[in-house]
């Protein structure tokens, strides 16, 4: 089963700021060879330009957050 996963939750999955953080982290856990994720490269570019402009992330830290959690567009 693939699940797609719009702007929000993507950045509320790799912000610990969020407070709905808690709500989708168990997201990642139950991933597996049978139960993926989908994202599109413009939920990509939304989820960066709210982690810098509105969260005020660091380049690199957006990159190790997304590298660590595995997506690829």
């Amino acid at each position: 089963m693939t699940t797609d996963l719009d702007t929000n939750v993507l950045c509320y999955m790799l912000d610990l700021a969020f407070c709905e953080h808690r709500c989708v982290a168990g997201l990642v856990g139950s991933l597996s060879q049978d139960n993926t994720i989908a994202v599109n490269p413009t939920v990509i570019d939304e989820c960066y330009r709210i982690l810098s402009h509105s969260q005020h992330w660091v380049r690199w830290r957006q990159e190790r957050a997304l590298r660590a959690s595995n997506l690829k567009a």
